[in-house]
């Protein structure tokens, strides 16, 4: 792929941390972009030749959907057990409990949406849309499309969603603005 090797109109500030590690002291003004083959699989094919035991760790957890049924269940009861709480209370209280419970549950999506619960697909796809219902919002069977096109097409500008756009890079470089995102 061509990638644009100078800056845009949006790139008129460094891009990111690190701006400075090019040769010369130049600041980076764009991506850099490597057009070598993806690491990952090659890395993953010398792992298993110099450790052929830890192909018996691959696979589906026994043990997913228990974790996924406790945090859903907590989190119902939790919501429950919260409506009667005062409000200086409820927030941290949601911030802190709800947010380590949701980021469980997205992980757990994450690796239902590899397959990694049961050995079928549709029981993977039911237990992603239970650990989804305490989010809110729902993503389960959408993540899992574009998770696995970013695994496919990892790195590929445009089609892995995530790849930054240019406009990201030169946007969220500081502490205020990344937490915006």
């Amino acid at each position: 792929q061509n990638h644009p090797q100078s800056s845009s109109q949006f790139c008129t500030e460094t891009m990111g941390r690190g701006a400075y590690q090019d040769a010369g002291g130049i600041a980076r003004q764009a991506f850099h972009w490597d057009d070598g083959p993806e690491p990952h699989c090659g890395r993953k094919a010398a792992i298993l030749k110099a450790h052929p035991e830890i192909k018996k760790l691959m696979g589906p957890c026994p043990y997913t959907k228990y974790q996924v049924f406790g945090v859903v269940s907590m989190q119902i009861c939790l919501a429950f057990a919260a409506a009667k709480l005062p409000w200086a209370v409820l927030i941290p209280f949601a911030y802190l409990i709800g947010g380590a419970a949701n980021c469980n549950l997205q992980l757990a999506m994450h690796e239902i949406s590899h397959n990694l619960a049961f050995k079928g697909m549709f029981a993977n796809r039911v237990l992603s849309i239970i650990a989804n219902l305490p989010l809110g919002i729902p993503a389960a069977i959408s993540f899992r499309k574009y998770h696995l096109e970013h695994h496919r097409y990892q790195g590929h500008d445009v089609v892995d969603v995530d790849v930054p756009c240019e406009w990201e890079g030169w946007f969220f470089v500081s502490a205020p603005r990344k937490l915006l995102w």
